[in-house]
């Protein structure tokens, strides 16, 4: 088409039904994909895409595509506790502020924040790497602007004040290189919680550090001799427990809880029928003892961060009760018998004498007593 003839740009949105249907997508898949951004909206209450999703449907119902009958076949489980309609006018967790958070992000710009640290108000320079929604709220990741390593942080939208937008920027390469980093080190550690150190940031993306700064890209992968290297240093810590079959067999369908090289599952015992598939796995040795209720050993390799001060790792860990017993390391097997303690206090033997203790599976405190195999 001659340029004269080429609609104008503010023309392009009055077009109804433009790029729709087989141009790009199905019906049905359109369809699928306002659900999903409805639950977005909805279940996860991410504001900053209540402006996409009225006007997505706006132009299916010009396109006389009706998604008020679509039944969803995906949803999300999880919702966001905060709600936005009440947040702070300064926090980030509301929509106007969010919305200049995201409008850096896509630029690339730096903002200065304030974040509640050790009960205190610091303010900082940062580059705003991603908005993520984890378990139960949205989170800020982003990186120090006035430091050389640059540490990574995550932090949930209300704990953050947008305190002032400023004129920085960096590289889309420097970006992408920065959220490339925050995914390896949330993969890693499974989860988001990560450590203020920028050593150990490094040390656990297998970055090496100069005084002018890093001098290689993130290792995707880490081998055995790196990780044991990292474990040497402090930098990694390996978790060892023991568990019961009933928990092994939930270990084995969580192949993607953290990367192959850090997790270490049981071989079978004689007379099993499953096997480990061959996805780079190392198999341990299982107890052979066929009065030992735990036979199944399991390792992680997971960041020191995450074993010593990760809430979630540790609630997920403890949440196996007795049916676990943690070998490794002692802090944390240590932390497992005061949590176990701390709950039988509450119960003491004369409130309980009554009735029998119904057994939901759980392993009885004689077999607590069983000597490691």
């Amino acid at each position: 088409m001659p340029q004269a003839e080429r609609p104008k740009p503010d023309k392009y949105y009055e077009v109804k039904g433009f790029g729709l249907g087989a141009a790009i997508l199905t019906v049905t898949q359109l369809k699928q994909v306002y659900s999903l951004l409805a639950k977005v909206v909805g279940s996860l209450n991410d504001p900053t895409q209540d402006v996409l999703q009225k006007e997505l449907k706006e132009r299916l119902q010009k396109a006389d595509i009706d998604v008020d009958q679509h039944i969803p076949i995906r949803g999300f489980a999880n919702r966001s506790i905060l709600d936005a309609k009440h947040a702070d006018a300064q926090s980030l967790a509301h929509k106007d502020q969010l919305d200049k958070v995201a409008a850096t992000i896509s630029e690339c710009k730096a903002i200065r924040v304030k974040v509640r640290q050790d009960g205190e108000w610091v303010e900082q320079v940062v580059w705003p790497l991603q908005i993520l929604f984890h378990n139960i709220a949205w989170y800020l990741a982003y990186q120090q602007a006035n430091d050389l390593r640059g540490v990574i942080t995550v932090t949930r939208l209300d704990r953050l004040m947008l305190t002032g937008l400023l004129p920085q920027r960096r590289s889309v390469k420097d970006m992408l290189g920065a959220q490339r980093r925050l995914h390896l080190l949330c993969k890693r550690c499974g989860g988001i919680l990560l450590s203020r150190d920028g050593k150990l940031q490094e040390d656990v993306l297998g970055l090496t550090f100069r005084d002018s700064g890093v001098t290689n890209e993130p290792k995707e992968t880490l081998n055995q001799k790196q990780l044991k290297a990292l474990i040497s240093n402090g930098s990694m810590t390996l978790v060892r427990f023991r568990c019961t079959a009933e928990v092994f067999a939930f270990m084995r369908e969580g192949f993607n809880r953290y990367p192959p090289e850090q997790m270490r599952l049981s071989a079978p015992r004689p007379g099993d029928t499953w096997k480990l598939p061959d996805i780079g796995i190392e198999q341990l040795q299982p107890c052979l003892d066929e009065n030992e209720p735990r036979p199944y050993p399991v390792e992680f390799i997971l960041p020191s961060w995450t074993v010593e001060h990760d809430i979630d790792f540790r609630r997920w860990l403890f949440g196996f009760g007795s049916r676990i017993v943690i070998e490794a390391p002692e802090p944390l097997r240590k932390k497992h018998q005061d949590f176990g303690a701390g709950i039988a206090e509450l119960y003491p033997a004369s409130a309980t004498e009554v009735h029998e203790p119904a057994d939901h599976g759980i392993s009885s405190t004689s077999e607590d007593k069983t000597p490691p195999c």
